[in-house]
């Protein structure tokens, strides 16, 4: 049997708990059409409220793009690669060596017409913060925990005009 050396630049946080976290999403995105991580827990978030926004900015403030997957790709060698590039992603090289925790960072999946996307993202209990991430980061919807749902981005706005 060969000795497979693996890349020592993975946080070992990542290591640890990210094999536990991708089968856990690969099966609740297979079987409930998505799922999101907590990157401090590794495991899906006890929030009961509040709005996740994609996108979220990397370590230079720069937005994360989701990956893209299709259905017929979305192995779980295939999420351990988004999950693994997001997250790293997300970190700083002082948070990489000291193997930190990211704090309000997650990566969340969803199935649409045949794709499947693995995004970083953001939570927030704010309704009007979640909006305004979403313009800034150009997204097309916000999820709303509560109602277990997307809002649309292009209907939020659409209602706020009508208000003002």
């Amino acid at each position: 049997m060969a000795l497979v050396r693996e890349n020592s630049s993975v946080p070992s946080q990542l290591r640890t708990y990210g094999d536990v976290a991708t089968r856990a999403m690969h099966r609740d995105t297979m079987l409930n059409g998505g799922t999101t991580v907590d990157l401090n827990s590794f495991k899906v978030p006890a929030k009961t409220d509040g709005y996740f926004v994609g996108g979220a900015p990397n370590f230079k403030g720069d937005k994360l793009e989701a990956v893209i997957i299709t259905e017929a790709e979305f192995t779980l060698s295939a999420l351990r690669r988004a999950f693994g590039f997001l997250y790293a992603e997300h970190l700083t090289a002082q948070q990489i060596s000291d193997s930190t925790p990211i704090e309000n960072g997650f990566i969340g999946t969803w199935m649409h017409e045949g794709l499947v996307f693995v995004d970083a993202s953001n939570w927030t209990a704010d309704y009007t913060e979640a909006v305004q991430w979403a313009i800034e980061r150009g997204e097309h919807s916000i999820y709303d925990v509560q109602a277990n749902g997307s809002l649309e981005l292009a209907s939020i706005t659409r209602e706020l005009q009508s208000v003002a």
